[in-house]
């Protein structure tokens, strides 16, 4: 399965970098999180239905629940990362980002 967490790990540190820098994002620094938050949202989507894509060839039972467990604990990781992102942007003072949002209740789902 695909990893976002280099991704995660820059939109953490552009989160703690405007912390440090008096608590608010800079433009530039704000658009690259409504982009980063508009792409999870639906590199999640494209993930979940590759994941549906691969899982209908498995015939064997004991194999569809072990392949399904990995993708629900890969999801599980990525729903921790988003889930802080949201925490981090928050205690800035971001307003909600819609894409985020989805992002998270598809994780959820």
């Amino acid at each position: 399965m695909p990893t976002l967490e280099p991704d995660f790990e820059q939109a953490e540190e552009i989160t703690l970098e405007a912390a440090r820098a008096g608590g608010s994002l800079m433009p530039q620094q704000a658009e690259w999180i409504e982009a980063f938050c508009r792409n999870v949202e639906g590199r999640m989507l494209n993930l979940y239905d590759a994941g549906r894509l691969g899982a209908w060839r498995i015939c064997d039972r004991k194999k569809v629940a072990c392949y399904w467990q990995e993708q629900a604990d890969w999801f599980a990781k990525q729903l921790s990362y988003t889930r802080r992102l949201e925490d981090n942007l928050k205690a800035l003072g971001v307003p909600e980002q819609p894409a985020l949002r989805s992002a998270i209740q598809t994780l959820t789902d």
